[in-house]
């Protein structure tokens, strides 16, 4: 199932019984966050100054009086504008029926400490954080007429094939809680494997007991801290937490 989710706030919702027992059949843990996508259709309000125009306009040349010999055209401009408005009405009326059919049908992220839970009209899915691919990026957008730049927070949410399974973004803190999420339950396995002497790679970054590879150069960790901040990373969070326990430790590349 691949869905994903525009830049709008996502909606937190209670915990669904199906989705409890499909963590609790999975063993994921407690349940600590849970959010609604938001639909891909926008409301009905958002074409509103498109029908106040017409509307507006058509009611005043209908009504005004018209001046001594300028015969009926005003009038009938108002009503071809009025007619106009009737029209965009009833799509803007077909378009809030799809909205809020749209809302319904959103599928519904569950949040557990070992996994995650997706609720859609198609049914329950489930995934465990080891088999989900997380991508923390900011992206900047043109917001309103003056154009100003807006940096939004996503989380694009992946299966270890590349298949997208949900993004959200940052507004109301949704991005936040699941990397957080997904971050406490990645750092202990990573500091396991990097005590039995293993490397952990996360996009660009290779890290060992001793030492951080940045696209195949060695460097500092302090290096790397400031790095890694800049690079849309997958694991990010856990990435940043393992660094700097490496920096606070005074770690360097041997």
């Amino acid at each position: 199932m691949t869905t994903s989710g525009p830049a709008g706030a996502s909606e937190l919702v209670e915990e669904l019984p199906q989705a409890r027992g499909m963590a609790e059949a999975e063993d994921f843990g407690a349940y600590v966050t849970g959010h609604k996508m938001p639909p891909k259709k926008a409301p009905w309000w958002v074409g509103l100054p498109l029908l106040l125009v017409p509307m507006v306009g058509g009611f005043a040349l209908v009504l005004r009086e018209p001046a001594p010999g300028s015969g009926a055209g005003g009038r009938v401009v108002g009503a071809v504008l009025l007619l106009v408005a009737v029209a965009l009405g009833a799509a803007l009326f077909l378009q809030e029926k799809r909205h809020r059919r749209a809302m319904a049908n959103a599928p519904t992220v569950y949040g557990y400490e070992r996994g995650m839970v997706i609720v859609s009209t198609q049914g329950c899915d489930a995934h465990p954080w080891h088999a989900v691919l997380p991508f923390e990026y900011a992206m900047t957008r043109s917001i309103g007429s003056s154009g100003r730049n807006v940096s939004i927070s996503l989380l694009d949410l992946r299966t270890l094939d590349g298949e997208k399974l949900l993004t959200l973004n940052g507004r109301g803190g949704h991005v936040d809680c699941l990397a957080d999420l997904i971050a406490a339950y990645e750092v202990p396995r990573a500091r396991a494997r990097l005590e039995r002497g293993e490397s952990v790679t996360y996009g660009s970054f290779t890290l060992t007991a001793d030492s951080v590879t940045v696209d195949g150069r060695r460097c500092s960790w302090q290096d790397a801290r400031s790095m890694a901040v800049a690079h849309e990373t997958p694991h990010l969070r856990a990435l940043h937490v393992l660094i700097e326990e490496r920096v606070m430790h005074g770690h360097t590349p041997s």
